[in-house]
């Protein structure tokens, strides 16, 4: 985790620092890890111990030494490493170990003289690098370390894979091909005279001709490998042959097949095939079925044909006269009757056919095309029995009726609206019992006489409010100013409480807004909900709003900030105002509107919609 910062504001009690909580909050934090963190112990150390930058750190100093090192597996030292074989020994691995300026004798382990520093010579088996020259025995110069060379005629035993492209005087009896690397891959690379490359034997083919009368054998094969002359059964591919042939003699030919359809200059005529057995198409006598295909002019004058369909015969008439019937009227001739007929027509029930209804004096009493009936040539009044009734919508959703008894409006979806300037609803002597006014006015009356009427006020209620144990004068006013006490006055009743909604533009997280929601001037305030995480706050006015915008989250607003109710929801949530506040507009004019500040916590960009649930207390 970094190291967390306490914010401490940017002037003492201002209050745009941390609150104390979340101070506290990364002081805890802090603790934590440097707690929970393996702290450096030098006689017990857990961890590696890794400096901040390369090569600037040292252990130890010129003056103040380490006296032992111990390592348990190996040392880096500048890249090379220093290890320990099974056998103790130290081992340099991506290096070499120089031993410059020896002083003394050098003893193996096992106390044996490895180098005698008096005769400066060295006695047993040597690992590693040396520098100068190797003699044998017997004083032969192996490897002559002034000159860089080794006395090949001391050579024994089988040379390793070695270069020898600069060695001359080389003989070898044995030598296998296979071996031999490098190998050319030309006949010029081998220097061989006397055979021809692909290349030229390609060339001479492709040039040369077979000399007449010669008995050469050659196939003769395409490019993609098609054989166009098989030499050894002496045929061509006639598969393979293209373009026209010349005029050859083929009278000779036999077992030769091919489809009618590819002989050209067929005749015509039973003449000019030479067919004697067949009757023209002038001198027929047929029995049976006959197909007469691609005859042009047939005549049937003396003939006799039995079993013709009618749907095999072409060209047929579409009209009566082209039939030859006289006992059917046409289309035009019955449209010009029914037209022309001054009498009643009857159409058979299951008709479709469309025909307008015109009366005497040309007046459209039925409309064929649009379906409709001229309600203005109706016979008025119309009269409907008993139960008969008049339904409205596509369900029948209202029906008019009278059941003989009580007459009936049945409205069986949505809302009956009965509406006008003025309602009336009137007994059976005509007097009004209750009148819907303009401007929302309601009255109910008892024969003509107003006994309750409302109005912006309230309610005037004209009479006695029966009912009670013992209806007096006394009763009916104490009655009438409890009522009035109680509701406000004017009789206008308790309130209900309502909700008051209203809707931000799009913020983004941690953004805020001025929101305005119209309510009531003064109000009792219950719960606060909002559609997402969200702080609000709800203030008198306007200037207190904005005043008291920049106070941060957590801090605590002065008595006077004019700041009615602060919640701070986590999501789609209710808050409870428990005891509930009391609200109210405090602008020099009151108005309904409830100045509100709105934040957005939801952790996007989201528009935030607030609710208050409130009670209404002044109108």
């Amino acid at each position: 985790m970094a190291k967390q910062t306490i914010n401490i504001g940017t002037s003492a009690n201002k209050g745009d620092g941390d609150p104390l909580r979340t101070a506290f909050d990364k002081i805890n934090d802090n603790f934590d890890e440097l707690y929970s963190a393996t702290t450096l112990d030098l006689d017990s150390i857990g961890s590696n111990m890794i400096p901040t930058t390369n090569g600037n750190f040292s252990l130890g100093s010129a003056s103040k030494q380490w006296s032992d090192l111990y390592v348990k597996d190996f040392i880096y030292i500048g890249g090379t490493r220093l290890e320990t074989d099974a056998a103790g020994n130290i081992v340099v691995s991506g290096g070499s170990l120089q031993i410059k300026d020896v002083q003394g004798d050098i003893f193996a382990d096992d106390s044996t003289k490895v180098f005698d520093s008096a005769t400066q010579t060295f006695t047993g088996k040597f690992e590693g690098e040396l520098v100068g020259t190797v003699a044998a025995d017997d004083s032969t110069v192996l490897i002559d370390g002034v000159a860089g060379t080794i006395n090949a005629g001391a050579l024994t035993g089988a040379l390793p894979a070695i270069d020898g492209s600069a060695l001359t005087g080389i003989s070898a009896s044995s030598v296998a091909f296979s071996n031999i690397t490098s190998k050319p891959t030309t006949l010029a690379g081998y220097g061989i005279a006397d055979a021809y490359t692909k290349t030229e034997v390609d060339n001479a083919i492709t040039s040369s001709v077979l000399p007449s009368g010669s008995a050469q054998s050659i196939d003769v094969v395409a490019q993609d490998s098609t054989v166009l002359v098989d030499s050894v059964n002496g045929t061509l591919n006639a598969t393979t042959l293209t373009g026209a042939l010349p005029a050859i003699d083929g009278s000779a030919l036999t077992g030769v097949t091919t489809a009618f359809s590819n002989i050209t200059s067929t005749p015509t005529t039973l003449a000019g095939y030479g067919i004697t057995d067949a009757a023209t198409l002038n001198n027929m006598a047929p029995t049976g079925a006959v197909d007469f295909t691609g005859a042009t002019s047939i005549d049937f004058n003396t003939a006799t044909i039995n079993n013709l369909e009618f749907a095999d015969i072409s060209t047929t008439p579409t009209t009566l006269s082209g039939y030859g019937i006289t006992d059917a009227y046409t289309q035009t001739q019955v449209d010009t009757a029914i037209t022309n007929a001054t009498s009643s027509i009857v159409i058979p029930s299951g008709s479709s056919q469309s025909i307008d209804v015109v009366a005497a004096d040309s007046t459209l009493l039925v409309d064929s095309s649009n379906g409709t009936l001229n309600s203005s040539a109706l016979t008025k009044p119309i009269d409907l029995d008993d139960n008969e009734e008049v339904r409205f919508g596509t369900d029948n959703d209202m029906r008019i009726y009278h059941s003989g008894t009580t007459g009936n409006i049945d409205n069986n979806t949505g809302t009956l609206i009965i509406s006008g300037p003025t309602v009336r609803i009137q007994d059976g002597a005509l007097a009004n019992t209750a009148i819907s006014a303009a401007d929302g006015i309601a009255t109910l009356l008892f024969e003509n006489s107003a006994k309750l009427a409302t109005s912006t006020d309230g309610v005037a209620i004209t009479g006695k409010i029966t009912g009670l144990t013992d209806p007096t004068d006394a009763q009916d006013a104490a009655t009438k100013a409890y009522v009035d006490a109680n509701s406000g006055g004017g009789g206008s009743g308790l309130q209900s409480r309502s909700t008051a909604t209203g809707n931000t533009n799009s913020l983004a997280d941690a953004a805020e807004a001025d929101l305005d929601i119209t309510g009531f001037k003064s109000y009792a305030l219950l719960t606060i909900t909002t559609d997402r995480a969200a702080r609000v706050r709800l203030y008198v006015s306007a200037a207190t709003r904005t005043a008291d915008a920049s106070r941060a989250e957590g801090v605590d607003p002065t008595s006077d900030a004019g700041l009615i109710a602060e919640v701070i929801t986590t999501g789609s949530e209710t808050v409870t105002i428990s005891p509930g506040a009391y609200g109210f507009n405090l602008e020099s004019t009151p108005t309904t509107t409830i100045p509100c500040r709105v934040t957005n916590k939801s952790g996007g960009t989201a528009t935030v919609q607030v609710t208050l649930n409130i009670l209404q207390l002044e109108a």
